[in-house]
């Protein structure tokens, strides 16, 4: 019964060490198995990290061209010809140019490889982008087929045009590899792997400005050119710069010297800007702004005398001005920029001109303002409310314009021009030049 016992022991000794070989085996195997995934994936992962980083650049690329650099007009009339030099973009004045932002796109991602093999061609596609109503939502890429400009985008607001499809403002880039090889998990499937990437770059409204994009030491106060729902409402409807002296209402604009973080803005550090070559340091958006308000004799008068020049100025004096928030009836030190504003300065008063005797000593009316004349007979206040008529001139409570002593005319235009600055604010009439990467479906 001993010997027995002792034989199957054996055998179960046996027994067990055969398993425990088997079992190592597989487990091997396995080991060896997920460590071959392990790998291919690990280097999957690598080429897909590389297709997406050209993709995110040749969406950034494509959509930097889609309104400026394409040599196209934005509308009728706009300050720039997309008919002379070496432009080469459709002349007719809403049509995007389609070859040069594909061109563009793929002409960057083709300076880009993943897993060292050139990047493939990739599909270009142009269209609207709408942001979700929530903000960690991806919004919504709706290509287009016709490649035309909605013509009126300049009046309306950001909600309106964020859900109006046929606003064309955004560039998908799809880049796509079938190729990517299999090195160690070839054992279970010898097909390469395939990947696909997408990236969407949005080009928005003007919010913060490159160095020399701003004309003058001028911020325009967006209560000013907005109505009471903040929605941009000033385009043709002019505006005086010294009109709100009511506490119930807002003023229409500041001086600044452009600093951020602010530093005091008064005439010493404002005055050297005047006509001089923009802002020397870029203007974030979202951030305060050193500004004064006020008339401020000394910089004003700089501006009338050294660069309007009312005696012989014939055309208004256009100017690219940041938008800030003037919550109180004046703009604070550090007014928060909230936007990009292009203004036609149309006159700068000296004196409060009453009588006729005054409105010559101001040198009105000019011989010509763009395209207003002060029609043959008619004296210098009737010139004067045939100017204000024409260049619809207002107060900040929408009443007619007086002829305000120390005081800026401008007007908001209405006609789109070239774009500028980086993507961030709100619509006043002005596009952004630098597009943002979104998540969009």
């Amino acid at each position: 019964m001993g010997k027995k016992m002792s034989r199957t022991k054996q055998i179960l000794t046996g027994t067990r060490g055969a398993v425990a070989i088997i079992v190592a085996v597989v487990t091997m195997f396995v080991l060896l198995g997920f460590a071959a995934f392990a790998i291919d994936f690990g280097y999957a992962y690598v080429v897909k990290n590389e297709l997406q980083n050209a993709a995110d650049a040749a969406a950034l690329a494509g959509a930097s061209v889609l309104f400026s650099d394409n040599g196209r007009c934005l509308a009728a009339g706009s300050p720039y010809s997309c008919c002379s030099g070496s432009k080469t973009g459709s002349c007719d004045p809403g049509v995007i140019d389609v070859a040069n932002v594909t061109t563009t796109a793929q002409e960057v991602a083709a300076r880009n490889k993943s897993g060292g093999a050139p990047v493939p061609v990739p599909t270009v596609e142009i269209g609207h982008y709408a942001f979700a109503a929530s903000p960690a939502s991806p919004g919504d890429f709706t290509p287009t087929t016709t490649y035309t400009q909605i013509i009126d985008w300049v009046t309306r607001d950001f909600s309106d045009l964020n859900g109006d499809t046929a606003f064309i403002n955004a560039v998908k880039v799809t880049v796509s590899r079938t190729d990517v090889p299999r090195f160690f998990s070839r054992i279970w499937s010898s097909a390469p792997l395939a990947l696909t990437v997408q990236a969407t770059a949005y080009v928005g409204f003007a919010g913060s400005l490159e160095p020399g994009a701003a004309d003058q030491p001028i911020a325009i106060c967006k209560q000013s050119i907005t109505d009471k729902d903040g929605k941009y409402t000033a385009c043709n409807t002019g505006r005086m710069s010294n009109s709100g002296s009511d506490a119930d209402t807002h003023n229409t604009s500041a001086w600044t010297n452009f600093t951020q973080p602010c530093e005091t803005a008064n005439k010493h550090t404002v005055e050297s800007l005047i006509c001089a070559t923009g802002n020397p340091k870029p203007i974030r958006f979202g951030s305060g702004i050193g500004s004064t308000g006020g008339t401020v004799n000394v910089i004003l008068k700089s501006l009338r005398d050294n660069c309007f020049k009312p005696r012989t100025r014939t055309q208004p004096l256009n100017a690219t001005l940041p938008v800030v928030d003037c919550p109180k009836n004046n703009p604070d030190v550090c007014s928060k920029v909230v936007g990009v504003v292009n203004v036609d300065i149309v006159w700068i008063s000296e004196k409060d001109a009453d009588t006729e005797k005054k409105f010559a000593d101001e040198d009105f009316p000019p011989s010509q303002m763009g395209s207003w004349t002060c029609p043959s007979g008619y004296t210098r206040v009737q010139c004067w409310d045939h100017f204000v008529d024409h260049f619809k001139l207002k107060n900040v409570d929408d009443l007619t314009a007086t002829y305000a002593q120390k005081s800026i005319y401008f007007v908001p235009t209405c006609t789109p021009h070239e774009p500028t600055g980086g993507t961030g604010g709100e619509n006043y009439g002005v596009l952004a030049r630098f597009p943002v990467l979104v998540n969009a479906r």
